[in-house]
């Protein structure tokens, strides 16, 4: 029967059997999120509007949000 447990590296290291042992990182979940600012076309956009849309592009949303700078 197979199980799970969760035990420091170290224990890998006493285990009486180390060749039926496996060890797997565990690893922070990838959070993927999609940013979008919909404007109407129908009307011209307000100053708000276009102002934020204008921070948006320059925003480099792969480094966490920052600028690039």
């Amino acid at each position: 029967m197979a199980g799970r447990l969760l035990l420091p590296d170290s224990s890998l290291l006493l285990s009486r059997r180390p060749d039926e042992i496996q060890a797997v990182p565990i690893a922070p979940p990838a959070i993927r999120n999609q940013l979008v600012l919909a404007i109407p076309r129908a009307r011209p956009a307000t100053r708000l509007e276009a102002e934020a849309a204008k921070l948006l592009r320059e925003l480099d949303f792969r480094n966490g949000g920052g600028t690039g700078h």
